[in-house]
């Protein structure tokens, strides 16, 4: 449960600011390269999307190389020729095909050339189906590459799903470029986590027209759905999330959540009869400073949510270092997070929450080793969230642990993070990294 969802507020162009967004973190990861290799797969909606992100690639000085691959040279000749340097500037582009011989000639040739000093290969699909057929016929492929880049709009008929055991691997190894994807290409039913992630990756506004689809992006642009009956968990996950107040979502939220009892106490829902929901949502009230949170009550209602599964895991996690840090217990607060941060199953986004938590709490401390060692944590996190809003946050949260140190530096990311958060639609951000 990604209970600290952050929806963009809507604007006109908003996909198209994404798309630039995530073609200049590509490059600027390229410049970067120095004499390093670099490999990608780029993930696109269709032709239109290859063809502008080529031209933002051209446009920042990039020589771009088309490089087909087939079956008699799946390395194409140039690519295989080519001697890279410090001073590389070329791309290698391949389109990766529907065809097994090809994708398992790329896997067999992808350590001994895609690796060389200087290369540049951006390896580019339209079809979750080709990278489902790679997993499966050229395993070591996929993770050969090192990059993600997600270049989405308006374009094409919906690509056919992959199968509901490869999403969920996908989710449990958090591949969420290659979710987002498949999100966004494919007429799949939503779970509310899979909008968020396209929400935060800037393409809200790109979604299908599948019926709770439509619904989850009216939400998202404030608009109340054009029919209130039988919502489902989805919906009324969403509604409780971002409009609390409507009343016919009151009335209906029993019925859309009643398989749901921990959602609709972390709602702030009674839910009579139910102990763990009845725990969660006493431990909300602690963790908001709505009842006293005394020790041995915060102690109780974790002892009763210990056995809960892995996404309500960390909600629980999170609501104690909450309800911790209220009762001013600073060293449980912290052994909180611990407990969060030792979950192998938790989502990369609740992680990056708890580490951005550790990290202000060293820093409060004046834990500056352990400070940066968190910061170093979060610097490697948040590019595979994809998505402009963490990029923003992980400058934010470094302009502040570095503000008493050098106000300058701390300075350049903060205004950094303040643009980045008006531009993708989070004024409320926006304002607190401008108030530094």
């Amino acid at each position: 449960m990604l209970w600290r969802s952050e929806w963009s507020v809507p604007a006109e162009d908003q996909a198209k600011v994404a798309f630039d967004w995530h073609v200049n973190r590509y490059a600027d990861w390229l410049d970067r390269a120095g004499a390093e290799s670099r490999t990608a797969l780029v993930l696109s909606s269709g032709a239109a999307s290859r063809r502008g992100f080529l031209a933002r690639l051209a446009g920042r000085g990039v020589e771009i190389i088309e490089a087909k691959p087939t079956r008699e040279a799946p390395i194409h000749p140039l690519l295989a020729e080519h001697r890279g340097d410090h001073f590389n500037r070329k791309l290698f582009v391949m389109d990766l095909p529907h065809d097994e011989v090809i994708l398992k000639g790329l896997a067999d040739a992808a350590q001994r050339v895609l690796v060389q000093h200087g290369t540049w290969v951006a390896a580019i699909t339209d079809d979750p189906q080709v990278i489902a057929l790679a997993e499966r016929v050229a395993p070591a492929l996929i993770p050969s590459l090192m990059w993600r880049c997600l270049v989405l709009s308006h374009e094409g008929a919906a690509r056919a799903p992959v199968s509901a055991d490869l999403r969920g691997a996908w989710w449990a190894t958090g591949r969420i470029a290659e979710l987002v994807f498949h999100y966004a290409v494919t007429d799949i039913a939503p779970h509310f986590d899979d909008f968020d992630r396209l929400c935060r990756a800037g393409y809200a506004a790109l979604d299908r027209a599948h019926p709770e689809r439509a619904r989850l992006a009216a939400i998202w642009r404030d608009e109340a759905p054009n029919d209130w009956a039988d919502l489902s968990p989805v919906v009324a996950e969403a509604l409780g999330r971002r409009r609390p107040q409507a009343a016919a979502y009151e009335i209906k939220r029993a019925a859309a959540l009643a398989d749901f009892p921990l959602i609709r106490a972390a709602l702030g829902e009674a839910v009579p009869g139910h102990p763990e929901a009845r725990a969660a949502g006493r431990l909300k009230r602690m963790a908001e400073g709505l009842e006293p949170a005394r020790a041995e009550d915060i102690d109780a209602a974790a002892l009763a949510l210990r056995d809960v599964g892995p996404w309500t895991r960390a909600w629980v996690s999170f609501a104690e270092a909450a309800a911790r840090a209220m009762s001013g217990d600073l060293h449980g607060c912290a052994a909180a997070l611990e407990v969060a941060l030792a979950d192998g199953e938790m989502a990369p986004e609740l992680r990056f929450d708890a580490l951005e938590k550790r990290l202000a709490l060293q820093t409060f401390a004046g834990e500056r080793g352990e400070a940066k060692r968190t910061l170093l944590m979060l610097e490697a996190l948040w590019p595979v969230m994809e998505s402009p809003f963490y990029e923003a946050r992980f400058l934010l949260a470094r302009g502040a642990h570095l503000k008493p140190l050098d106000p300058q530096r701390a300075g350049r990311d903060l205004t950094r993070a303040e643009a980045l958060f008006a531009a993708h639609g989070y004024p409320t951000w926006a304002a607190e990294a401008r108030e530094g």
